[in-house]
């Protein structure tokens, strides 16, 4: 501590180096008592007072990718998965404090618009060749089917190993697919947006965006898909910020704008909830 104070003070430069202080095996030992008694009362304060608990239910993040258009994100239970359509690549991000970069694959000559992980595999879709695809977990993602897209405008996906999910953003139509040969459709719900832009499963509800209303819904699984509850994230009440894609870890959800070149993870809490009515406007 006094080796520390002198460095800091304005002693003569010429003895800060000759200062020396003995150490002590007691002063470790009381300098590390005393601060885990800080540490101690301090949580014991602020989690009475629910200072932690609002801290982290109200913190928002975003990211900007180093891809300019971020397209889609999946989450795997361990990395998070991103694609750029302009770039024909699929990103592999470790969840950290930078959202880093650990694998980039690359697809020459296809355009991914959309990604989805079904508990075992990642899923992708071309939108500009309507197709799409399944990947084994190698080193090089190979892909190991393809398969028509039902619709000329795919937009985002979905899978839980037992069906598929996609959308069409302008026939504004949700598709669940039998996990067949030929990806069957079996049946189509109708989109609460005019333009939806993608799917996530979070293990017991549906959830899709919409890129003109930037809207983010939950559904409840039945015949219709009806909406539980419509959001308004933070960030995308400006102009031009539109949702192109939607993952979720159970705790936070992912989100990812083409035009802001960005993706967010935003806590249950920060989502605005807005009127299902308003929303279907």
């Amino acid at each position: 501590l006094i080796a520390h104070t002198a460095y800091q003070s304005v002693a003569r430069a010429e003895f800060w180096g000759q200062i020396s202080v003995p150490r002590s095996k007691m002063l470790p030992i009381a300098a590390g008592s005393m601060a885990l008694l800080c540490l101690i009362l301090g949580y014991q304060f602020f989690s009475q007072n629910g200072v932690f608990s609002h801290l982290l239910a109200s913190k928002v993040v975003s990211f900007a990718t180093p891809y300019p258009q971020p397209t889609s994100v999946a989450f795997d239970g361990k990395n998070l998965w991103g694609c750029d359509w302009t770039g024909q690549s699929v990103f592999k991000h470790a969840v950290n404090g930078s959202l880093s970069i650990e694998r980039i694959f690359y697809f020459p000559g296809k355009h991914f618009a959309s990604l989805t992980w079904d508990g075992s595999t990642l899923w992708s879709m071309d939108t500009w060749e309507k197709k799409i695809y399944r990947h084994n977990m190698d080193e090089n993602l190979t892909v190991t089917a393809t398969y028509s897209a039902p619709s000329l405008s795919p937009a985002g996906l979905a899978g839980n190993g037992q069906v598929l999910w996609s959308c069409d953003s302008v026939a504004a139509q949700i598709y669940r697919h039998k996990l067949d040969d030929s990806l069957t459709v079996d049946a189509i719900y109708v989109s609460p947006g005019p333009s939806p832009s993608g799917l996530y499963f979070d293990g017991k509800n549906i959830w899709s965006t919409d890129s003109k209303l930037n809207r983010i819904y939950r559904h409840r699984m039945d015949d219709t898909l009806t909406v539980e509850a419509a959001y308004l994230p933070p960030n995308f009440g400006q102009k031009g910020y539109n949702i192109s894609g939607i993952t979720g870890d159970g705790k936070t959800l992912w989100v990812c704008s083409e035009k802001a070149g960005k993706i967010y993870q935003y806590p249950f809490s920060a989502l605005e909830k807005v009127k299902t009515e308003e929303a279907k406007k």
